[in-house]
């Protein structure tokens, strides 16, 4: 037990007896630990410098505005080609640079089994790392502000499920104990408490109102820590829960918490660095990227009432449904990305004002898109016929159009 309490002579109490005093110094990690642990601070702090630095930046570069105002100004055909590539290019980097980050700082996660007395100091306070890779890929997003949201549902399910154990423990230490004479568990009745204890506290995880993130990581850690408690052990078993209403810091249900604090703030860490993938940034960018799409679309669609393809428009049509899609996919990714900002600055500032102003873009980019569905749906109506009442109407409001075409570009463009 960790080096023999480094070279002491203290054993871990059973269920039953009173918890002896351990020194502190006893229960400290050793000196490789400390250093670990003085990396570990050292990267949350480079992390929180990266995101003060780089939240106000969208992540588009200069070098391409320019090509995207010529884009903007093709129809919607040529601008689904040329943005589908773009968005296939960008995806494969941006898979290839997250699985990088998870890959070193899984690694990071996985260096206390490098060393002999941290790994010990891990089993001697019953802290199971062995999932903590695990745990990181599971709250590991694409923005720090998902990887924020899904740390926060682990952590707080983690520390559901400790209170759960917790308070079960409190009443009956140790849980069930070693079958009787006559083949029932040595006060039985604290097995039919803990069930419906068991019934009672899971049933309430799943109807009462948590997020269910926070249902999935607290229920599979009260699972295990139920089972555990309902089975029959030896009164002398060790002590792996907080008991008697004492919490127990070298305990597996306390070392859930610290292994969930650790792994958690590793994998926002892991998309902080060595530049921040932020979801207020991805919004600021899809700004720019959602007006300039609608302006495609519009522009497309009054090309084909005014005549102006010369090949197949029933085709031209087709694409142009095919991009308005787009951008409806487009402003819920950036919605979402607007939801999880807040957890990156909590709204502190001029952030509350500027999430609420990008909210209100999306709220008008929706209805100005719900507006061209209504205008592709009367266009589709009419494709196809053709009249000299019908060319004599495009002759008189040309003009009128492509003056809106201008005003348009010049209000998105240049606002």
């Amino acid at each position: 037990a960790y080096l023999q309490l480094r070279q002491g002579t203290q054993s871990s109490p059973a269920h039953g007896t009173s918890h002896a005093p351990l020194e502190w110094s006893k229960l400290s990690p050793p000196q490789e630990g400390w250093t670990l642990f003085g990396i570990w601070c050292g990267l949350i702090v480079l992390g929180l410098i990266q995101r003060f630095r780089y939240m106000h930046k969208a992540y588009g570069g200069t070098e391409e505005s320019e090509h995207l105002k010529v884009l903007s100004r093709a129809d919607a055909n040529i601008a689904l080609a040329h943005e589908q590539d773009a968005q296939h290019k960008m995806t494969l980097i941006d898979n290839w640079d997250l699985a990088a980050r998870a890959a070193v700082f899984i690694m990071f996660a996985a260096s206390p089994v490098l060393f002999k007395e941290v790994h010990a100091w891990f089993h001697f306070m019953t802290y199971d790392t062995t999932y903590s890779a695990v745990l990181i890929m599971w709250t590991m997003d694409r923005t720090i502000g998902k990887t924020t949201a899904a740390a926060w549902d682990a952590l707080w399910g983690t520390i559901l499920a400790f209170l759960f154990i917790f308070i079960i423990s409190g009443f009956f230490p140790g849980g069930v104990h070693i079958p009787g004479d006559h083949g029932l568990p040595q006060g039985s009745h604290v097995w039919g408490i803990g069930m419906a204890y068991f019934l009672l506290t899971t049933l309430g995880m799943l109807h009462l109102n948590f997020p269910n993130g926070v249902r999935v990581w607290c229920l599979s850690y009260h699972m295990a820590n139920m089972m555990y408690f309902l089975k029959p052990k030896a009164p002398d078993a060790p002590a792996l829960f907080s008991e008697n209403f004492e919490i127990n810091v070298k305990g597996q249900g306390f070392g859930y918490i610290v292994i969930t604090v650790l792994a958690c703030s590793i994998s926002i860490v892991a998309v902080s660095l060595p530049t921040p993938k932020s979801s207020h940034r991805a919004a600021l960018d899809k700004v720019d990227e959602t007006k300039r799409e609608f302006c495609t679309l519009l522009r497309s669609l009054l090309r084909i009432y005014l005549k102006e393809f010369a090949s197949d428009t029933q085709n031209v049509f087709t694409r142009v449904k095919m991009y308005r899609e787009r951008v409806v996919v487009n402003l819920a990714e950036m919605d979402a990305d607007i939801s999880c900002a807040w957890w990156e600055h909590f709204d502190r500032g001029s952030y509350g004002d500027v999430r609420h102003m990008l909210g209100s873009h999306v709220e008008m980019s929706r209805k100005l898109v719900q507006c061209v569905a209504a205008l592709e749906s009367g266009l589709s109506s009419e494709l196809g016929t053709e009249s000299e009442k019908r060319y004599k109407l495009l002759e008189e409001i040309k003009q009128p159009l492509l003056t809106l075409e201008s005003s348009m570009l010049k209000l998105f463009e240049e606002v």
